[in-house]
């Protein structure tokens, strides 16, 4: 699954599009989930399970445990998504891996791991305090992912705010996409939903509801670092 603004590649963040599905898991159980994909079953025979699962495991933790294998089989091919069993640190932020693994005919082979982290929390928003379902990377700690998407709810909800776009460079001469600032959900209507990521290229929080992203540069620890260098709205595609 990719991520696209509206000239390319946009910088990559912890969850796809798969990690919607566990925000609805985790904020709305029971809730049944449509595939993202066109599959001939979602279901494997016995044996072909049996290797999938095998190789995955091969390629996680070894504390590492299964807990949802969602495959899609094609007449000559197969992929599944797979996560694992879900720990709670000591600050309440979930925690799991995620794998993506795939065949051609009958040998399994599986993309690297990724590790997941999820809280719901409150942040401060236009001078109130608003649910906000928190995703974040390995590599980013809850305080920074906390400062982080604070900072780019902000920015998203000020009408003031400027920032060029990431794929051109340029500042928009309208102000920062106006057409979505305002379908943030209500507070009735359940959190805001963002992912932050970190890389060497810097960066990024995704704010799913609006599926815009903005980005900050590399380098920053602290909450005196927020300034962002640019946005780009995100398009997901399967």
């Amino acid at each position: 699954m990719n991520r696209w603004g509206a000239h390319g590649p946009v910088i990559g963040v912890a969850s796809s599009i798969v990690s919607l599905i566990l925000f609805a898991t985790l904020l709305a159980p029971g809730t049944a989930v449509a595939g993202a994909f066109k599959c001939d079953s979602h279901w494997l025979y016995e044996d072909d399970e049996d290797q999938l699962r095998a190789t995955a495991e091969a390629a996680l933790p070894k504390s590492a445990r299964l807990e949802t294998v969602a495959p899609c089989r094609y007449l000559n091919s197969a992929h599944a998504w797979i996560s694992t069993r879900k720990a709670t640190s000591a600050e309440g932020v979930q925690q799991w891996w995620e794998i993506t693994c795939w065949r051609r005919a009958l040998r399994w082979q599986c993309d690297p791991p990724e590790f997941n982290q999820l809280i719901l929390l409150s942040l401060a928003v236009e001078g109130g305090d608003r649910q906000t379902a928190l995703s974040f990377n390995k590599d980013t700690t809850l305080d920074r992912a906390r400062v982080l998407a604070t900072r780019a709810i902000d920015i998203y909800v000020d009408p003031t705010s400027r920032l060029p776009e990431c794929a051109s460079g340029k500042l928009n001469d309208s102000k920062l996409v106006d057409l979505r600032r305002d379908n943030l959900p209500p507070t009735d209507k359940g959190p805001i939903q963002a992912s932050v990521s970190r890389d060497a290229r810097g960066e990024s929080v995704w704010l799913h509801d609006v599926d815009v992203e903005i980005a900050f540069p590399a380098g920053g620890t602290g909450a005196s670092d927020r300034a962002p260098s640019c946005w780009n709205v995100v398009i997901v595609v399967g």
